[in-house]
């Protein structure tokens, strides 16, 4: 029986299950993911996320939950985080054609899940955005148990957490790639440093440091309007937050062209033009600027133009040639050839 399948439509399932397939490894495809899987999976975490330094970001992902509670301080908590999931396990049932789990659909709903089950749902009085600001929602044990796996594919971010939601499966099981190698790269040398982090405290730069790796994964090969929402939240119990960057495919397309090698450099010029409040004299490695605003960024999360980007006015030259140019207006905003050739 089929436990999951591709891009249910509920971000934190997805966000799951691409981890649990990017951990099993050996291109384990949702369908094929059994409960033996999972039963690894339970085995290998429940320790693993009762590590001081994972329990800091799991704070702020399952607050109350059985690794993260106080309550349980002098307890052995591994054992009760592996019998809660195990419960989950065990009541998993086959897709049916139609349900009420908000997870999935597919199959009813036997756990009403609060905000230390899942990031953004409420819980008592401290109701948030996320679904409907009920004090909970319903979710079959199947995908209540893949939830759990989601801050293997998070980005930590300034004390919050990038996770992705997108229209092609094969990006969303990316983006859960670059995160996880990470993890397990670190866990090889006995370091268990929490959910991967390049080191952006600005979730919009991060937002885009994920883009271009990415990218760099093969995906400006890919000919799909990949389409990205980007929800950056905060689950911490004081002060649960949530913002929803939305990257759309035009603008996705054209950073496939200006990830290229020959435009790479000039793009590169036009971006590190966007950084605000840099004392670039001062300036000794990207680390003194990586987490400054900047406005090209900025404006391709709100559908604003970036022309004026591609000029250096003081030097009065252009940063980039009419190529990329070109791939800007076409993809971005949408120009038809006449106007371009007026242009040009």
């Amino acid at each position: 029986m089929a436990i999951y399948e591709k891009l249910m439509g509920n971000p934190f399932v997805d966000a799951g299950v691409s981890a649990i397939c990017e951990w099993l490894g050996q291109g384990t495809q949702p369908e094929e993911i059994t409960t033996e899987d999972l039963e690894i999976m339970i085995n290998q975490f429940a320790p693993i996320y009762c590590n001081p330094d994972w329990i800091k970001n799991l704070h702020s992902v399952f607050p109350g939950a059985e690794m993260t509670n106080p309550a349980n301080k002098n307890k052995d908590i591994v054992a009760l985080l592996r019998s809660n999931w195990q419960q989950n396990l065990d009541d998993i049932i086959p897709f049916g054609q139609v349900g009420d789990c908000a997870g999935c659909g597919r199959r009813s709903a036997v756990r009403d899940l609060i905000k230390k089950d899942v990031p953004l749902t409420g819980s008592g009085r401290l109701r948030n955005f996320f679904p409907l600001f009920s004090d909970g929602q319903g979710y079959c044990a199947a995908c209540a148990l893949a939830i759990q796996f989601i801050p293997l594919s998070l980005v930590s971010s300034g004390g919050k957490f990038l996770m992705l939601h997108s229209n092609i499966w094969r990006v969303q099981r990316k983006w859960a790639q670059i995160c996880v190698s990470d993890i397990q790269s670190r866990a090889a040398q006995s370091e268990f440093t929490g959910c991967f982090n390049p080191g952006y405290t600005n979730p919009r730069n991060g937002l885009f440091y994920m883009t271009s790796q990415l990218i760099d994964y093969e995906e400006r090969r890919a000919t799909e309007d990949i389409v990205m929402q980007i929800f950056c939240f905060s689950n911490y119990n004081q002060g649960p937050e949530l913002e929803i960057f939305h990257l759309p495919a035009p603008v996705f397309r054209f950073l496939r062209y200006a990830y290229q090698n020959e435009f790479r450099r000039a793009w590169q010029q036009i971006v590190l033009s966007g950084y605000q409040w840099v004392k670039w004299d001062e300036v000794e490695s990207e680390e003194d600027y990586k987490n400054k605003d900047n406005r090209v960024y900025e404006s391709l999360l709100q559908g604003r133009s970036i022309l004026g980007f591609f000029i250096n006015r003081r030097a009065r030259k252009a940063r980039s040639n009419w190529e990329l140019l070109y791939l800007y207006l076409k993809e971005v905003r949408n120009m038809d050839e006449s106007r371009l050739n007026a242009i040009k």
